[in-house]
């Protein structure tokens, strides 16, 4: 499981940049920045972030479509400190943690994140976070194939209007999917729908106000 989040996790996040990238095509391409965690992990960020009128740009600022957007991702793992293991036990007493674990528990995280906002203020900002989260035993820490004792997904996406307009929040809806019995599918597709098929942008178009 830990390969296939990490992997659909990276590929998540260059087909969403690539599609606001196409979106956007005079504007400048995202700014990309990995990183590694000494602990263990690693991640990438890509920001966009339109630039100030200059004479060497393709186009004025006035006709971006994006004012500033980033999309990061984040692979890590390590070991929960027992402090943090007894406060996750009294949050999820159903969760099946061992009662004794002096050297912590290792952990394995994965997710993406991602906050998209239009210049034209007419436009909802756009916001994302997903992620997996997985325990395992310490007794099989050196192996290659870690017996997992608790494993969840978590997040949520919202927008945040100046202008309230109904069908742009029915188009939101409708991608993200809401619905009780369709949690996990949401984790795994809202932001793959709502951003990288752009519907919510072709909504945009054609009733948001120009600039």
């Amino acid at each position: 499981m830990r390969e296939k989040m990490e992997s659909w996790i990276r590929s998540l996040q260059e087909e969403i940049v690539q599609s606001l990238e196409n979106f956007d095509p005079t504007a400048p391409k995202s700014k990309r920045d990995s990183w590694t965690r000494a602990e263990g992990g690693s991640g990438q960020s890509c920001v966009f972030s339109a630039p100030a009128a200059t004479n060497n740009t393709s186009a004025p600022p006035s006709e971006f479509v994006l004012e500033k957007a980033g999309v990061n991702i984040s692979i890590v793992h390590g070991t929960l400190p027992p402090p943090a293991i007894k406060q996750m036990r009294a949050d999820h007493a159903s969760m099946p943690l061992p009662e004794d674990a002096p050297g912590g528990l290792p952990f394995f995280a994965a997710g993406i994140s991602l906050v998209i906002h239009l210049r034209n203020p007419h436009a909802p900002t756009a916001h994302a976070n997903y992620r997996y989260f997985e325990i395992s035993d310490p007794s099989y820490s050196d192996s290659d194939s870690p017996k997992v004792l608790a494993w969840w997904f978590g997040g949520g996406a919202d927008l945040t209007p100046s202008y309230l307009y109904p069908l742009l929040i029915q188009a939101a809806h409708i991608g993200v999917g809401i619905s009780g019995s369709r949690l996990v599918k949401i984790s795994a597709s809202s932001v793959h729908f709502f951003l990288t098929r752009v519907s919510f942008f072709r909504v945009y178009k054609q009733l948001v106000p120009p600039m």
